[in-house]
């Protein structure tokens, strides 16, 4: 039974990972990550410089993350001063890692918004065994990244 149950949330995430890597959705994420620029990671490619390198490896890429094989970057590691004092510790990932985590939460917000919405403000507390498997792969997917590159 277990192993039947793993094999549902191993389909459903790789149907998930199916909708991430489609067209649209990944044009979307790319113009979102350009409008927004942001300061480069620790591989120091700049925005600009995303959808030429993309052109070139999508091919390699797409496959790692739908073999659930991709490990992102780690992060840039930089110090901001704050006003009281100290300095507050910033992680800055790679312009390419800001791509796969926008075109992530683009497919995945909008499920868990849906049943947010219903679970806390209107009250409605319907607390399914296949509501839990997709709220494990939310998880998963966007801890994935941040998980990875906290141990490092």
């Amino acid at each position: 039974m277990r192993e039947q149950k793993t094999n549902i949330l191993t389909n459903q995430l790789y149907d998930l990972m199916e909708k991430v890597v489609e067209a649209e959705n990944l044009k979307k994420a790319l113009m979102r990550v350009e409008k927004n620029k942001g300061a480069p990671g620790i591989d120091r490619m700049q925005t600009q410089e995303l959808r030429p390198y993309l052109k070139e490896h999508w091919k390699q890429i797409k496959e790692s993350l739908l073999k659930g094989t991709y490990k992102p970057t780690p992060v840039r590691r930089v110090q901001i001063l704050k006003r009281e004092g100290g300095v507050r510790e910033l992680g800055i990932p790679t312009v390419l890692d800001r791509f796969i985590q926008q075109a992530i939460q683009q497919i995945l917000s909008p499920v868990f918004e849906k049943t947010f919405f219903y679970a806390f403000y209107l009250h409605i507390y319907v607390y399914s065994s296949l509501s839990f498997e997709l709220l494990g792969s939310y998880i998963y997917l966007l801890c994935y990244f941040f998980l990875v590159l906290v141990q490092q």
